[in-house]
């Protein structure tokens, strides 16, 4: 897929504007969360940032232990800036949350390759 295509970006403002509850459903849903995927892979570095702070940032862990919503943060993990990058690692840290992940003995992790 092509990178930062405009519609993309929109449509990924668009989600992060909508209600919680809305994207909440979309990252835990089988389909749903293929969609925030490629949302994700062609979106622009500001829009991936505000998704990350709309849905991600302080539900790391709860993102990281269901299925559909990990397989969006691996993708969200290999697309954000450095600084967003960063600010993921030290809330991992901080909330020892990849023991956590690691407790729960799933067959996927929050670990992008």
């Amino acid at each position: 897929m092509q990178r930062q295509l405009p519609v993309c970006s929109s449509l990924c403002s668009h989600l992060v504007d909508a209600s919680p509850e809305r994207l909440d459903r979309l990252l835990k849903h089988p389909v749903g969360s293929h969609f925030l995927e490629a949302v994700i892979a062609t979106g622009s570095t500001d829009s991936i940032h505000a998704l990350y702070v709309g849905a991600f940032r302080g539900r790391l862990e709860e993102r990281a232990c269901h299925r559909p919503a990990n397989f969006v943060l691996q993708r969200l993990l290999d697309e954000v800036s450095k600084e967003d990058t960063a600010m993921i690692v030290q809330e991992m840290g901080e909330a020892a949350i990849l023991e956590n992940i690691l407790a729960e003995n799933h067959g996927e992790w929050a670990v992008s390759q």
